[in-house]
């Protein structure tokens, strides 16, 4: 197992469902037939769902390190670490420069999260750039 020396983290993006991915999340975790106060409330609460998901890439090195990505986290003073966010849905973007891209929910942009590394402070939210927009998120049921 080759060890990661390098842990840079190159943005942070604000996720921004269509709406077809709205919905789907809508239907996904609540289910169909939701009318009046039941469906505003849902639809609430999949705007909070996606107000706090966010698309981070980062840059490892070497590029045939392996990592464990459950140990990205950022942890939450007070809580147990099985309650952390944690990376999820992890994708190679570049394998020759071993730059990866995963979504993490919940983060707090103004605090570092935990890497194999240490912790790595966060650049300030973008929009996705176009060469991480054909990332798909996987809606949790």
């Amino acid at each position: 197992m080759v060890e990661v020396r390098q842990f840079e983290i190159l943005g942070t993006h604000f996720v921004v469902p269509t709406p077809a991915e709205f919905n789907e999340a809508l239907e996904i975790q609540w289910g169909v037939g939701l009318l009046g106060a039941e469906l505003e409330r849902a639809r609430q609460m999949v705007k909070e769902h996606f107000s706090g998901l966010f698309l981070i890439e980062v840059e490892i090195t070497p590029t045939d390190a392996e990592i464990d990505w459950s140990n990205v986290t950022q942890p939450i003073a007070g809580q147990d670490r099985s309650n952390w966010q944690v990376a999820y849905g992890e994708t190679r973007v570049d394998r020759f420069a071993s730059r990866w891209a995963f979504f993490f929910h919940c983060l707090d942009a103004n605090r570092p999260i935990s890497t194999p590394l240490g912790e790595r402070r966060l650049p300030r939210p973008t929009p996705v750039p176009p060469h991480l927009a054909a990332i798909e998120y996987d809606i949790p049921g």
